[in-house]
């Protein structure tokens, strides 16, 4: 299967412009029922998206958010950087999250119906940075700058 680009849109509209962009480009942009605002996911990226029965664990939505995250930042460590989760008021998990230069390396959405999970998460392991110009990931503007495992920061 050759993986294609797609963005995924929960409370996000984008205008008619950026999809005939989005499309010329060869992405789909597919309309979600979960938490965040639009998110990317193509090559390159490790996506989890577990279906889990939290209320069966005795497991809460802010728990299993922040396992998410944890799982993200101990694939980051196996690799060599040091991500962090937990930032307030910014979802996902984070190079250099208290500096200057903060950049997103995994995105969080989820939604839990009746207890159960759907959605996941994102990471960004060799992603093609560019496509993440092209939208306000996560709905955070004036924070977002992406990272990918492999080689740091996007080319904004």
């Amino acid at each position: 299967m050759d993986p294609k680009a797609t963005l995924t849109c929960a409370t996000c509209e984008l205008t008619r412009a950026c999809l005939q962009e989005l499309d010329a480009l060869g992405a789909t942009v597919e309309h979600t029922l979960r938490g965040g605002d639009v998110t990317f996911h193509g090559p390159g990226q490790l996506v989890i998206y577990p279906v889990i029965n939290l209320r069966r664990l005795g497991c809460g939505a802010r728990a299993f958010v922040e396992g998410l995250e944890d799982v993200m930042t101990k694939i980051a460590a196996g690799h060599g950087v040091h991500a962090t989760g937990r930032v307030p008021g910014a979802p996902g998990v984070w190079v250099d999250a208290a500096g200057a230069k903060a950049r997103k390396l995994g995105a969080v959405g989820v939604r839990i119906s009746g207890g159960v999970t759907t959605h996941g998460c994102a990471l960004n392991v060799s992603t093609d940075l560019h496509w993440f110009t092209r939208i306000v990931p996560c709905g955070i503007p004036d924070k977002v700058c992406m990272a990918h495992l492999t080689c740091g920061m996007s080319p904004h």
